[in-house]
């Protein structure tokens, strides 16, 4: 390891000092010099001439240090994508700044859609340069250097924001230093007419504010240059963007790349049409006018022939409103806000529908157009303001309309002009329509016969209304009679399967419920006690307060509060703990009584806990949380939040349990993370994808794909061969397990950004139903019974199959588990081929281990340096032994020297034929056929000191579970 670092450092030098040499080479030296020989050194030095400007030019508009890092080394890469056709190679300052800049606002339109969808959490940002004025006229500079010629941007940004003096600038563009004076004093000038142009009086003055720009602290780091180079470095050969860099970095490369195609395709069309209309003896100037959308839709359009023109049909109000219109902009008493952007608004016929991430909101919708302003009336269906009338005004400009109300409920004033101004308590809108094309298409038309692509026709069994918010979590009952659901209006309620209706109110009641994003009284997650005796949700009292609140599941009384600052908790499966997440510790009370056991405690290696999993013997907590932002020491606070991590526990130790999960990355901001009802795989998402992770050795055994967006939450069926996924794609999957493949799908297709998320889901104990919900405020009961009932497909493996799956069972995690899934497929042939090699493994000498054991005190150095050897090669197979003499009475020196081995062995990667086994027992409870469970019985009779035992028998007791309680 060693040898493998001073490698890459002397390598890293190495790229360094030549870059270093070629300062002095001009942009277009080293252009030409990177083309021809693909010489990272060249790039290299591109990166550090200009890597400082286009740093700041993305931290002016994103203010944020991960999402700024990400835009920087996008715009490395389209560069090195771009290389040969930018045109001018003299000097790519004039380039970089434009298509950094670009880059940036489309990461900030990306991080903005982002944040305003989350539920909940925001991030924070470090803290900016206290001269707000300097960083609000930097950014207006960017925007405008990007509008002027490029022979006047040019010398501004290599003398103002590079820093470079202009004889330097000079030689870098190949000017004399009198074109370049001349040059540099027309471009200030022509930004200082822009700029007035905008309402700003620049004056010589101010020319220091730019001038500071190339002496701010904000610069890319030698890590992110050298990670830059290296991506670029790999794109350029020809790998492709979206493996060599990050995934948000492809992204935005991709959109960015898309955009600017589109751009050239614009302009090559113009200038296609020009020469046409040149040729067709057409001016120029009527060029434009082609372009031109007409304001007036009734106005007639000139045809070409003797045929007169016909008068298009005038349309009403009424009749052009029809449709979908997007809001685009809102001015909240004089102040501009997003509150409602993002938000859709739906007009069919009379009614109005409102729909955004907190739900719907019905209106009906009365119009004046004979008034001036046109008056309309919209008046609320539903929610606290229901039968009131809002009196409003708006005004019809093609696609774009503009409506003016009161921002103050029960106000009865109609405005008197399309306005905001402070202190005017209006509020004015500007929507967009939405063009048939741009809507979201349905998910195709569930068929019973296609049980691979569609669930039940789509239909639920029940849809459970009557919350007025989104429903945050959902669960079942034990005895499956009843389900519950939480939800951001402040109630949580359990409603009655058979019939669907509410018969529990826990929380608010009708005249207090909260739609819209309120900041208190909300519930985010709900829970039955395993005895049916309590139900549990977590509430947030205050914006930094939430507690976990245990009520009677009969009678809906406040039973007690729990502390659960980390807004999470989770219920042993024995139901007599339940452990709730705060910041930096983890509290394990009685659920019966309250009564506080014990505490974990996270320290630095996670603040908040954001999520908590039981194992299912209850042995172990997986818990998930950020840890703290890394700090410079340069006495800058930094707070961006960092990605969750896991940390796996020992309940009854309140230590830390050893695993290969531990500090395994998850997501952010309270990524969902589950755990398969054997406890062998956790379940995490990656963007669109679902990661399932083997808990026993931390590797990656496959990823599930067919989610058009980001995962919400899973849950797994009772006999943990059925994973449900909730997504903001609005669907409901159900997938196989082990092999992966989508079984079913549940509710339309919708666009993330326009509402629909399934937020949450949970199977029913027997496993042949689901309940789902999400942002729609509603909760739907499906029948999954015949994707859960399913017979599996029977491929019976050959003897030399069955032997190579053997040998593939001990290989890394997605071989592994591949060869699982063959030997599943197999039961008759792969049941006892497996019970021939497992019987076959020889027993543990525990007389040779207790010899060894006895050895470490003795008092001859290389006896006890044997013994020790020889322990450790046995590896986990001497860890019952090692245990047992620990807890017996040994001297101090042999207790520290047993301590030191049992810390060794459980921190050691299990050994390729311990692996071998797990997965072999693994596959025979997925079987779980006759065979297989008296197979499974059979290993759970060996020697206690055996791992194979341990995993055979909690595999044999989870099979009689659900013999016991299967329909």
């Amino acid at each position: 390891m060693a040898t493998a670092n001073l490698s890459t450092f002397l390598k890293q030098l190495s790229r360094e000092m030549a870059a270093e040499t070629l300062n002095e080479l001009t942009d277009r030296q080293l252009v030409e010099q990177f083309l021809a020989r693909r010489e990272e050194a060249a790039f290299e030095a591109i990166v550090r001439r200009h890597g400082a400007m286009v740093y700041r030019v993305s931290w002016r508009v994103l203010g944020q240090p991960q999402e700024t890092e990400d835009a920087f080394q996008a715009t490395f890469l389209l560069l090195a994508q771009k290389l040969r056709t930018v045109r001018k190679h003299d000097s790519l300052a004039s380039w970089l700044h434009g298509v950094a800049h670009r880059v940036a606002l489309q990461a900030r339109q990306r991080a903005a859609r982002r944040r305003r969808h989350e539920s909940g959490a925001a991030l924070t940002q470090i803290e900016r340069s206290a001269d707000l004025s300097a960083d609000e006229l930097l950014a207006v500079l960017d925007a405008e250097l990007c509008k002027l010629p490029e022979k006047w941007r040019l010398p501004l940004i290599l003398c103002y924001l590079e820093g470079r003096t202009q004889e330097e600038s000079a030689s870098q563009l190949g000017w004399s230093k009198s074109t370049l004076r001349r040059r540099l004093e027309e471009a200030r000038d022509a930004l200082a007419g822009r700029l007035r142009g905008r309402g700003l009086v620049w004056s010589v003055a101010l020319w220091p504010v730019l001038l500071s720009d190339c002496l701010a602290s904000a610069t890319p780091s030698p890590g992110l240059v050298a990670a830059t180079v290296k991506t670029a470095g790999a794109v350029a050969a020809g790998k492709m963007v979206s493996i060599a860099a990050s995934a948000n970095v492809a992204a935005l490369t991709d959109e960015v790349m898309k955009a600017m195609f589109l751009t050239k395709v614009k302009i090559a069309t113009a200038v296609l049409l020009a020469a046409a209309l040149a040729a067709a003896g057409i001016g120029a100037a009527a060029l434009p006018a082609l372009h031109a959308t007409p304001t007036d839709q009734s106005a007639p359009v000139a045809l070409i022939g003797d045929e007169a023109p016909k008068k298009p049909e005038v349309k009403t109000d009424k009749e052009l409103l029809q449709g979908t219109w997007d809001v685009t902009e809102v001015v909240s008493d004089g102040t501009a806000t997003d509150n409602l952007k993002g938000v859709q608004a739906v007009f069919d016929k009379d009614q109005l529908s409102l729909v955004g991430v907190a739900g719907k909101r019905d209106f009906s919708v009365k119009l004046d157009p004979t008034k001036k302003p046109k008056a309309i009336d919209l008046t609320a269906l539903d929610g606290e303001q229901k039968d009131k009338t809002n009196p409003a005004i708006y005004e019809l400009d093609g696609d774009v309309l503009k409506l003016c109300m009161s921002n103050e409920p029960g106000k009865i004033t109609r405005p008197a002009e399309l306005a905001s101004k402070e202190g005017s308590k209006l509020l004015l809108m500007t929507l967009k329509r939405v063009k048939p094309n741009q809507e979201a298409k349905p998910a195709d038309q569930p068929t019973v016969a296609d049980a691979k692509i569609t669930g039940n026709a789509g239909l639920p069994i029940h849809s459970l209304k009557g919350h007025i918010n989104r429903v945050t979590s959902v669960a079942y009952s034990p005895d499956g009679a009843s389900v519950a659901t939480a939800s951001w209006d402040g109630s949580a309620r359990i409603w009655d399967v058979k019939t669907g209706k509410e018969v529990l109110r826990l929380g608010l009641d009708d005249a207090k419920l909260q739609p819209g994003e309120p900041s208190n009284n909300t519930f985010s997650q709900i829970a039955f006690s395993p005895d049916n005796t309590f139900v549990v949700t977590v509430k947030r009292e205050t914006t930094d307060k939430f507690v976990a609140i245990v009520w009677n599941r009969r009678t809906g009384e406040k039973v007690r509060t729990l502390p659960a600052d980390g807004a999470s908790f989770a219920i042993s499966p024995d139901g007599k703990v339940i452990a709730c997440g705060g910041y930096r510790h983890i509290g394990i009370f009685e659920l019966a009584t309250g009564k506080l056991v014990r505490e974990l405690h996270g320290d630095e290696k996670q603040l908040r806990i954001e999520t908590l999993t039981f194992s299912p013997d209850g042995k172990s907590l997986i818990s998930t949380g950020h840890p703290p932002t890394p700090q410079r020491g340069d006495g800058v606070e930094r707070l961006t939040i960092m990605p969750d991590v896991i940390r796996v526990w020992d309940v009854a130790s309140a230590k830390e349990r050893p695993s290969p999960l531990n500090g395994l990355v998850v997501g952010r901001l309270g990524q969902q993370v589950s755990q398969t009802t054997d406890g062998r795989t956790v379940v995490h998402s990656s963007g669109h994808e679902i990661c399932l992770l083997e808990a026993a050795t931390g590797g990656v055994r496959a990823k599930l794909t067919g989610h058009k967006s980001d995962l919400c939450d899973f849950a797994f069926s009772p006999d943990g061969r059925t994973q449900a996924s909730g997504s903001m794609d609005g669907t409901v999957r159900l997938w196989d397990l082990p092999s992966g493949k989508e079984l079913g799908r549940f509710g339309p297709l919708v666009d993330p950004f326009k509402g629909g998320w399934v937020l949450s889901v949970a199977f029913s104990p027997d496993g042949r139903k689901l309940i789902s919900g999400g942002l729609d405020m509603t909760a739907n009961i499906w029948d999954v019974s015949r994707f859960t009932s399913r017979q599996r497909t029977v491929a019976e493996r050959s003897p030399a199959d069955l032997e190579a799956d053997w040998k593939d069972l001990a290989g890394d995690a997605a071989a592994g588990h591949a060869a699982l899934c063959r030997l599943v497929l197999s039961p008759e042939r792969g049941v006892a081929f497996l019970g021939k090699q497992l019987q076959s493994i020889p027993p543990i000498d525990r007389n040779r281990v207790e010899r060894l054991i006895a050895d470490l005190d003795s008092d001859q150095f290389q006896v006890r340096d044997q013994a020790t050897n020889e322990l450790v090669a046995l590896g986990e197979n001497a860890l019952h032994s090692l245990r047992k003499a620990l807890a017996g009475n040994t001297s101090l020196e042999t207790k520290r020297r047993l301590e030191a081995l049992v810390d060794r062995l459980d921190n050691a990667r299990l050994s390729a034929q311990t692996v071998r086994q797990i997965r072999a027992v693994e596959a025979l409870e997925y079987i779980g056929n006759l065979e297989a469970r008296r197979l499974l019985e059979k290993l759970a009779k060996g020697p206690t000191d055996l791992r194979l035992m341990q995993e055979a028998q909690a595999a044999a007791g989870r099979l009689a579970k659900r013999a016991a309680i299967a329909p």
